[in-house]
């Protein structure tokens, strides 16, 4: 073998390895592009999820508010002597004893 020939030999052995580097560097490049993008998509999933069960949350605590609000608006209607009876009819069926009704002084 000449030492042109083993010049040549050597060059393309490296052509060759070169080439097989690109062609795997390319398999990498677009393996890495398919897990970014099922990551995104799965990111973006959870994060309508995650919107959904809170915007849920939120409707469930503004209806537990606005039901507390409208029974305390009830029962701020009602005067002490409209209530006592109610206690005490409780009271008794729970088997706690009654309550005697006490007035409240007027200021």
């Amino acid at each position: 073998m000449t030492n042109q020939e083993s010049w040549t030999q050597f060059n393309s052995n490296i052509v060759t390895r070169s080439q097989r580097a690109r062609a795997k560097a390319k398999e990498y490049r677009d393996l890495i592009d398919q897990m970014l993008c099922m990551t995104a998509s799965e990111m973006t999933n959870q994060w309508n999820i995650v919107n959904a069960a809170f915007s849920e949350r939120i409707r469930e605590y503004m209806k537990a508010r606005t039901d507390l609000e409208t029974h305390l608006a009830k029962v701020s209607a009602m005067s002490c002597f409209d209530v006592n009876p109610l206690i005490d009819a409780h009271c008794c069926r729970m088997g706690t004893g009654c309550f005697i009704a006490v007035p409240i002084r007027q200021q």
